[in-house]
């Protein structure tokens, strides 16, 4: 039996150009938080030209140039230790395709209680990003907060600990956000980059790398799980799982989510990487 979104695609004109009508379906899709991966399967398999699809969704076409660098910590020769922030920090596994990187102690426990209670006042319920703006989604069911670069002391030290870690400026990052996940709730599977509506449109700053810490340690659920990979991180408290993506594509193999927590709940904090030549701040 088709899916929904194979039955839309079927009721379309299956020509090799895409019309305008495409461009607002696609945009209605998106809108409904559809993953990107899916839309692009079903537009092919339904006779659109792959160049026609990859524009509309704002995919590069391929090559080279289409690629961005991303950070990468320097673990060559299969280095177990790595110095940042003037910490050792472990190498607990690694992952080539997609590249993920998971680290133990990125954080001490005194970092993990501030951020955690320092947060506590400020949580608002966590939104996704869609072509209308931000909104509020079932498909993330978290409350987070932003913090101010460097608005204090020990956030400043985290952000340039962890930004020395993979290699990547500061000037090139997100603000530092914690989340809590109660119990029951979830993050759904998404990927972390932004589409070309963000980017061109809003003029948002694109993504190309994500560090995950956890704060805390629910009693069940709660992991980090890397579909394409068939892969699931466990949370372990000052523990940080690393990954990035070269180009805003289904192909970097990162769609991820945040399991459900069963038991207890999950506080993290993420910070993410932006492009170069895009400074996020």
């Amino acid at each position: 039996m088709a899916s929904s979104i194979e039955r839309d695609v079927d009721d379309r004109d299956p020509a090799r150009s895409i019309t305008e009508e495409a461009v607002q379906w696609v945009d209605r899709k998106l809108a409904d938080s559809v993953p990107l991966h899916v839309i692009l399967d079903a537009m092919r398999s339904k006779g659109w030209a792959e160049r026609d699809i990859r524009h509309v969704l704002g995919l590069p076409q391929g090559g080279s140039g289409d690629f961005h660098d991303v950070p990468e910590p320097d673990i060559e020769g299969g280095r177990s230790v790595v110095r940042a922030g003037g910490r050792d920090i472990r190498v607990l596994m690694t992952k080539e395709e997609p590249r993920i990187v998971v680290f133990d102690d990125i954080l001490t426990d005194d970092e993990c209680d501030f951020l955690i209670e320092a947060s506590r006042s400020r949580l608002e319920r966590s939104v996704i990003y869609s072509p209308d703006g931000n909104v509020v989604d079932d498909m993330r069911t978290s409350k987070g907060m932003w913090f101010e670069y460097a608005e204090n002391e020990m956030v400043r030290s985290i952000e340039e600990r962890v930004c020395e870690l993979v290699g990547w400026s500061t000037k090139h990052t997100q603000k530092l956000q914690v989340l809590h996940y109660p119990q029951d709730s979830e993050y759904e599977p998404h990927y972390d980059y932004f589409g070309r509506y963000a980017v061109e449109e809003h003029q948002i700053a694109q993504r190309v790398g994500t560090m995950i810490m956890y704060l805390n340690e629910p009693t069940r659920g709660g992991g980090t799980r890397f579909v394409d990979a068939s892969l699931q991180v466990m949370p372990r408290r000052g523990m940080g799982v690393f990954f990035s993506y070269d180009r805003p594509d289904p192909a970097t193999l990162t769609f991820h989510g945040g399991m459900p927590v069963h038991e207890g709940d999950k506080w993290i904090a993420t910070k993410w990487f932006t492009k170069r030549g895009q400074p996020s701040h």
